[in-house]
């Protein structure tokens, strides 16, 4: 009978090589999820891979959806600088922590911001990221934006409650 750390590291070279079925039957089976390898949990790589299907069924047994890998980041970090919005918009619903800060001090909303992920930013706060957040060196989401609109799109999301407590009901209130 395999050690449960044979298990996990068996877990992670299916994932790392495409080998869906073998992952899903290795998942059958008892596996220890807090096992890293690289600095990085089975999460963490599934979802580097894009394999939803098992980023899914890794959650469902029982992997920690926040885990950090040696950065601080979570999958959701991870999926934010480059990955298909699908994968991203189940993340989310996934109950991943998207105000989660990594070593540096960054949310995904961060990440998304400094790789000019539009509809990433755009998901990340209409499901609850705080863009009024600052890393360690005091920056915010709309200072990590490269994209003069995409900063303008993060100030506005800022501005929008100090709006509405102000008595602003309107979006077309908002200065644009």
């Amino acid at each position: 009978m395999d050690t449960l750390n044979e298990r996990a590291d068996q877990l992670f070279d299916f994932i790392e090589t495409d080998a869906t079925e073998k992952t899903i039957a290795i998942l059958e089976e008892r596996v220890d999820f807090s096992v890293i390898k690289n600095g990085n949990s089975a999460l963490h790589y599934a979802t580097r891979e894009r394999h939803l299907e098992i980023v899914e069924l890794l959650i469902n047994k029982g992997a920690d959806p926040n885990i950090d890998n040696q950065e601080g980041n979570t999958a959701l970090h991870i999926a934010v600088k480059f990955h298909p919005m699908h994968l991203i918009e189940r993340l989310i619903t996934l109950k991943m922590n998207v105000n989660h800060t990594n070593g540096k001090g960054e949310t995904p909303l961060h990440t998304a911001a400094l790789h000019n992920r539009r509809e990433a930013v755009e998901a990340l706060l209409m499901n609850g990221a705080n863009p009024a957040l600052k890393d360690k060196s005091g920056k915010t989401p709309e200072e990590y934006a490269k994209d003069p609109d995409l900063a303008h799109q993060i100030r506005t999301y800022s501005e929008l409650p100090v709006a509405m407590q102000s008595g602003w009901h309107d979006l077309l209130h908002l200065n644009y």
